[in-house]
């Protein structure tokens, strides 16, 4: 029973990757609070018919973002209150079993948080998969013809304070060092006072 059990997890691990490409993934996963960084929109099409359209929702707090030309895609962007809110990719196309990135940059909020990215693939026969669903809606990973999934996620982090927290951690360790070495330098000493 516990061999089953293991081959089942193990199983399990293999598919997990081959599920989650299935779906429209923005990374990083992660990104420094008040950075710029380069964002990569990667969409598989898993379906008979080619990608045509593709609509990107920005973030809400995301500043100066700049998609990246794409050769055979027009781009056209969404504007409220001076900030993109989406961009589309349209005239180009995306084959059956294949997939294409989509990059832009942007400067990451400054606060902590989460960016949730929400993705729109429009297919040639006018379906459109959506990818707006929150992580811990259900879904069916069996059928990669399912009309929505779940959106990516980028955790926002603040690597400054991350590493002073870190180095905190490891003072212990240093006042330990430099006492060792401190204690060794005085026992050699003394001993040669005491061959002198």
């Amino acid at each position: 029973m516990r061999r089953l059990i293991s081959l089942a997890i193990a199983f399990g691990i293999v598919l997990m990757p081959a599920v989650a490409s299935a779906h429209a993934v923005v990374s990083p996963a992660s990104a420094q609070a008040g950075e710029r960084q380069l964002f990569t929109m990667s969409t598989p099409n898993e379906r008979d018919n080619d990608v045509v359209k593709l609509k990107l929702d920005v973030p809400a707090g995301m500043q100066e973002v700049s998609p990246t030309i794409a050769a055979g895609w027009t781009i056209a962007t969404t504007q409220s209150k001076g900030s993109i809110t989406s961009i589309t990719w349209d005239g180009g196309l995306i084959p059956p079993g294949q997939r294409a990135d989509f990059t832009l940059s942007a400067v990451v909020p400054s606060r902590t948080g989460e960016l949730h990215w929400k993705v729109y693939q429009t297919y040639s026969d006018g379906v459109v998969v959506s990818w707006n669903k929150p992580q811990t809606t259900a879904q069916d990973d069996d059928n990669p013809k399912a009309s929505e999934g779940p959106y990516s996620t980028t955790t926002i982090k603040n690597v400054e304070k991350n590493a002073r927290e870190d180095a905190g951690y490891d003072l212990p360790t240093l006042c330990i060092a430099v006492t060792a070495i401190v204690m060794s330098v005085w026992v050699l000493m003394r001993s040669k006072t005491r061959r002198s």
